[in-house]
């Protein structure tokens, strides 16, 4: 849970204004013997660019101790662009909206809680909507 509350306070110095969700504690996602995951999401006023804002992640992550291994290996801290406003990008390194978030409720459920009118750029469907295909049983966790 430090990891997250520094990777928040990062993001917040480095690109601007954060609100941030609440906190929903989750089992890990492919490489599954590690602890569990603390999942969040932030919503930022930057004036950044959707590579700038990738950059930064990058540079927070490593300033948390994240050291990139292998795929779903553990992590101290694992920062994505979900959405973006209503851009579609798939220019590596960035993707927008996240490639798989339809199918995270981990993912979405903090999005959700940013308001019923926040849309999946690529789908068209509310981000509440698409939580609401997936199952239930996500719940947030006092911090």
């Amino acid at each position: 849970m430090d990891n997250l509350t520094r990777g928040v306070t990062l993001i917040s110095e480095r690109l601007g204004a954060v609100e941030v969700s609440s906190i929903y504690e989750t089992t890990p996602v492919g490489f599954s013997i590690q602890p569990r995951f603390f999942n969040a999401a932030c919503r930022l006023r930057t004036r950044a660019n959707p590579f700038e804002v990738m950059d930064a992640i990058r540079k927070i992550e490593a300033a948390v101790g994240r050291h990139r291994t292998f795929v779903n290996a553990p992590r101290t801290l694992d920062v994505d662009i979900l959405v973006f406003g209503s851009l579609v990008i798939d220019t590596p390194p960035v993707a927008v909206p996240h490639p798989r978030l339809a199918e995270r409720s981990f993912a979405l459920a903090p999005l959700a809680e940013f308001g019923p009118s926040l849309v999946h750029p690529g789908l068209g469907l509310s981000i509440a909507e698409l939580l609401s295909r997936l199952p239930a049983g996500l719940e947030s966790v006092p911090h």
